[in-house]
C-alpha cells in the first residue's frame, strides 16, 4: 500500500486510507495480525484518496485533504479530486463523520497576506502533527500542494474543540513551499521537524531537496537547520530517543529522462536533535527487500514500524527497527560518537552513559551545564561548513533564523560565522543580529 497514513491506536496501529483496500486496517501488536475496521454504516464512510493526512486524537482518527477517487454518479467515470475535507473516524463506534469547516472568502480564518485564502485548503502531499501546547491541542497542517495556489508554504491549524481553522502567520526563516516531506513532533523541545519534500526553491521550477527546518508552533516561528547529505522525497521520519530516524524515500526525480539514478532507498538516515548533526545508521545486517517510497511510520513501545510503500509494486509488509542500548558504553567518546538508535548522553560525575528520557531538557540544552557532555567533537571542516552555509544567506532575517551561529552585519550587508570574540569589530557596528545556535 502507498499513500496512505497510520495511527498509533491504544495497542494496535491503523492503517487510513491509500490507494487500495479497505479504508481502515488495524494492526494488533500483541497478537501480531492485521483486521478490518468493519464500519457501522459504509454509507456515510468517504471516499477512497491517498495523499492525504491523518491524525489520532481521544478516540477519534482525523482524516483530512488528499486526491480523492470517487464515481460519478451521471457518467459512471471515475473522478480524481483534490479536496479539503476533513473526517473524523470514531474508534469506538466505528463510525465516520464529515467535520468539514465550510466559508466563503472572505473569512474569519483567512491570511492577513491573503484575505482570499481560506482554511481548510484543497491540498495533497502535506503533513499533520498532533501538538499540545499552552492548553490547547490543535492539529497543525504544514506545506501541500493545492490546484489552487499550487506549492504551499502555509500552516494550518486545526483547533478540536472549536472545530475551527486558521491560516496562521509565521516568522523566522523564509521557507519555501511543497509536498512528499515529513514533519515529525519532538515532545522534548516541542517543535515539528521538517525535512526534504518536492519544494519549489525558485520561480522556474521545484527540486526534491534535502533542506531541514525547524517550526515552534507556540512562537510561529521557523529555524533553519543542518541540511541532510542526501535529498529525499515520499519518506519517513520519527523521533526516537532524541534522534530522528528518516527511512526509505525517493533520491531522485527522472521524470523526464532517467540519470540511472536509484530511485527507491533502502538508507536510514539519522538527525540528533541536541547536537544538529544528520548521520547514517547501518542497516547492513538485515535481510529483504528494504528499499521503498510512500510507506510510512509509526513508534510504538520504544520500537520503529515501518509499513508497506512502492519499489516497482506495492508492499504490504511490516518492518520492525529495534534501536540499541546506552549503558553499554563504557567510556564517552564511545558514548557520545557510537549511536544505536537513540540519543546517549555522558554524564560526567559519574562516568556513565545514558539515554535521555527522563531528563529534563531545559538542563540538557543549556550551555551552563557541565554535567553532561551531549555531542561528539565537531571536526574544523564542520566550521567550514557553516561559514559557508553563513555566507549564502543574503538577508538579515534568513541569516538571524538559522542553528548555524550565523551574524548579520548592517554595515556590510554580510551574514558571517559568529564564532570570535572580535564579531563587533569585524562588523564595526553594535547593533548586529545573530542566531543563536541549537
Amino acid at each position: 500500500m502507498a499513500g496512505f497514513h497510520v495511527r498509533d491506536w491504544w495497542r494496535g496501529v491503523a492503517k487510513v486510507g491509500g490507494r487500495g483496500g479497505a479504508m481502515i486496517y488495524v494492526y494488533d501488536f500483541n497478537g501480531g495480525v492485521w483486521e478490518t475496521a468493519h464500519m457501522s454504516d459504509v454509507r456515510t464512510a468517504p471516499a477512497r484518496r491517498y495523499g492525504h493526512s491523518s491524525v489520532l486524537y481521544g478516540d477519534k482518527i482525523y482524516m483530512y485533504g488528499g486526491l480523492k477517487h470517487e464515481t460519478s454518479p451521471e457518467t459512471g467515470l471515475t473522478v480524481h479530486e483534490v479536496c479539503n475535507e476533513v473526517w473524523a473516524f470514531d474508534t469506538s463506534a466505528k463510525t465516520w463523520e464529515n467535520i468539514t469547516v465550510k466559508f466563503e472568502p472572505p473569512c474569519q480564518h483567512s491570511s492577513p497576506h491573503n484575505t482570499s485564502m481560506c482554511g481548510p485548503i484543497k491540498s495533497a502531499g502535506h503533513t499533520a502533527t498532533l501538538v499540545t501546547s499552552n492548553n490547547q491541542i490543535r492539529m497543525v497542517v504544514i506545506f501541500g500542494h493545492s490546484p489552487d495556489y499550487g506549492y504551499l508554504n502555509t500552516v494550518q491549524e486545526y483547533y478540536f474543540g472549536r472545530r475551527e481553522w486558521s491560516i496562521v502567520t509565521t516568522n523566522g526563516y523564509p521557507v519555501k513551499g511543497g509536498y512528499g516531506h515529513s514533519a515529525a513532533y519532538d515532545p522534548l523541545s516541542q517543535c515539528i521537524y521538517v525535512f526534504g519534500g518536492f519544494i519549489s526553491e525558485s520561480s522556474s521550477g521545484a527540486a526534491l531537496s534535502n533542506k531541514f527546518y525547524k517550526y515552534h508552533p507556540d512562537k510561529r516561528t521557523w529555524t533553519l537547520l543542518m541540511a541532510s547529505p542526501h535529498s529525499r522525497f515520499l519518506h519517513s521520519a520519527t523521533l526516537l530517543g532524541g534522534i530522528m530516524l528518516v527511512f526509505g524515500g525517493n533520491t531522485h526525480n527522472d521524470s523526464a529522462s532517467s540519470s540511472g539514478a536509484k530511485c527507491y532507498s533502502r538508507d536510514l538516515m539519522a538527525y540528533d536533535v541536541l547536537c544538529d548533526d544528520w548521520f547514517s545508521a547501518s542497516l547492513s545486517s538485515v535481510q529483504g527487500d528494504l528499499a521503498r517510497y510512500g510507506h510510512t511510520s509509526v513508534v510504538f513501545d520504544g520500537k520503529l514500524y515501518i509499513y508497506g510503500g512502492f519499489n516497482g509494486h506495492m508492499m504490504n509488509d511490516l518492518i520492525q527497527y529495534t534501536p540499541g542500548s546506552c549503558n553499554s558504553f563504557k567510556s564517552m567518546t564511545s558514548c557520545l560518537s557510537v549511536r544505536p538508535g537513540i540519543k546517549c548522553i555522558w554524564d560526567i560525575p559519574s562516568e556513565v552513559c545514558y539515554d535521555i528520557h527522563g531528563y529534563d531538557y531545559k538542563l540538557l540544552t543549556s550551555d551552563e551545564s557541565s554535567q553532561y557532555k551531549k555531542c561528539p567533537e565537531r571536526p574544523r571542516s564542520a566550521v567550514f561548513t557553516q561559514t559557508q552555509l553563513c555566507s549564502s544567506l543574503q538577508d538579515c532575517v534568513s541569516c538571524a533564523s538559522t542553528s548555524f551561529n550565523c551574524g548579520w552585519c548592517p554595515e556590510s550587508n554580510q551574514c558571517i560565522l559568529a564564532v570570535s570574540a572580535d564579531q563587533e569589530t569585524y562588523c564595526k557596528v553594535r547593533s548586529w543580529v545573530w542566531s543563536p545556535s541549537g
